[in-house]
């Protein structure tokens, strides 16, 4: 989860060094190129995004805070085990590769 605020800090940071007015032309630059994503090649973009330009920053924080705590509760629930199975894949479990689900 420090990660993640560390990395939401950042992001902030970036969005008052380039100013609010840039990051606002910014946003409305980026609904406008959803809206006209090509459907066959962006199908899920192009599913939501008229719902894109309702969501806000802090919207956002508070979405990813609650779903990194979900997934520590959920790996919590099934023993720490990141797959849910028997064996761990993961890093830190002491073997190679896999995928840490979350």
């Amino acid at each position: 989860m420090a990660d993640t605020v560390l990395a939401w800090t950042a992001f902030q940071a970036s969005v008052h060094a380039v100013g609010l007015d840039v990051m606002s032309e910014d946003r409305l630059a980026c609904d406008r190129e959803y809206v006209v994503l090509p459907a066959d090649r962006f199908p899920h973009i192009r599913s939501v995004a008229e719902h894109l330009s309702e969501v806000d920053r802090e919207d956002q924080f508070e979405l990813t805070l609650q779903l990194v705590l979900d997934a520590a509760e959920a790996r919590g629930a099934r023993g720490g085990n990141p797959s849910g199975s028997a064996r761990g894949s993961g890093p830190g479990d002491g073997r190679e590769g896999g995928e840490v689900t979350v």
